[in-house]
């Protein structure tokens, strides 16, 4: 009867891995620390019990841990520069052709401009919108 926590252990490795599925490889390892147990204990159910128990936990912790990776509430709001009021602090080239750095409320951007003309170093410049993590801004008229 041990050997049938091994066989299911090698399976579930096996199609975790074709699968690509981590949580799989949770149950391998489950079956195969079953295993070892059964091979001490001759009672079935208590390696059984102790393999959901390992299982169940791991995987819990283990959807915990990925939640809370690719949570985005820290991200933030960039929607809010809109309008600012920035400095040129490298020559931003016409028309998209390059990028130049602006410094607005004490953080370097990158910029892009869709005027024909370049914004030079030291120049103001209006946040008019925002393109991925460029801003697109335009001359402060005087």
């Amino acid at each position: 009867m041990c050997f049938l926590w091994l066989f299911t252990g090698f399976i579930l490795a096996v199609i975790g891995k074709w699968l690509q599925k981590p949580s799989m490889f949770i149950f391998s390892f489950s079956a195969f620390v079953s295993f070892i147990l059964s091979l001490l204990i001759s009672n079935f159910f208590i390696p059984f019990s102790f393999f959901l128990i390992l299982s169940f936990s791991i995987l819990f912790l283990y959807l915990k841990h990925q939640s809370f990776l690719t949570s985005t509430t820290h991200l933030p709001k960039i929607d809010i520069l809109l309008g600012k009021q920035g400095i040129v602090l490298e020559t931003i080239p016409p028309c998209t052709y390059g990028v130049g750095k602006i410094k607005l409320d004490g953080e370097k951007w990158s910029a892009i401009t869709l005027e024909e003309e370049p914004i030079l170093k030291g120049h103001s410049v209006i946040i008019q919108e925002i393109r991925g993590l460029r801003l697109v801004v335009s001359s402060k008229k005087v």
